[in-house]
């Protein structure tokens, strides 16, 4: 828990998304990033963030998103935006950038959400990341599409 939920930007992620997954945000309440949360302020201290960012095993948890889902189409559909990613990156930054954050484990944190930013943010290198999420996570997608 405390991964931060979903996008703040949900009439836009809510209008881009296809027909049944729009279908699913709307009954949960919103375009929250195709799962419906509303975005909760992450309480957790920066050492903790620090450490669920080091333990984060791709770039979508890294910066606390839900991942990618199966979309209608037969590929990956992941529903933020660039705005939502920097504004992500921006809120950990201010607590785990090595200068302000005391955890041994801050710079290698800090390594790793801007990694997550330039990889989400950037057209070419989101799709081929999507492209590679996809071939090792296609079961865990189909079941979370189909939720």
């Amino acid at each position: 828990g405390g991964d931060g939920g979903g996008a703040t930007g949900s009439k836009e992620a809510l209008a881009r998304a296809p027909p049944a997954q729009r279908q699913k945000m709307e009954a949960k309440g919103g375009g929250g990033g195709g799962v419906g949360h509303a975005e909760k302020k992450d309480t957790r201290s920066a050492e903790e963030k620090v450490e669920s960012v080091v333990a984060a095993l791709d770039h979508f948890k890294v910066l606390g998103f839900e991942p990618p889902i199966w979309g209608e189409n037969g590929k990956p559909e992941w529903l933020f935006t660039e705005k939502e990613v920097i504004k992500r990156f921006r809120g950990l930054s201010r607590f785990i950038h090595p200068d302000k954050c005391s955890h041994p484990k801050a710079a290698e944190a800090f390594e790793k959400i801007n990694s997550a930013k330039k990889i989400l943010t950037d057209t070419a290198q989101l799709e081929a990341y999507l492209d590679q999420y996809a071939k090792k996570n296609k079961e865990k997608m189909l079941r979370a599409s189909s939720a």
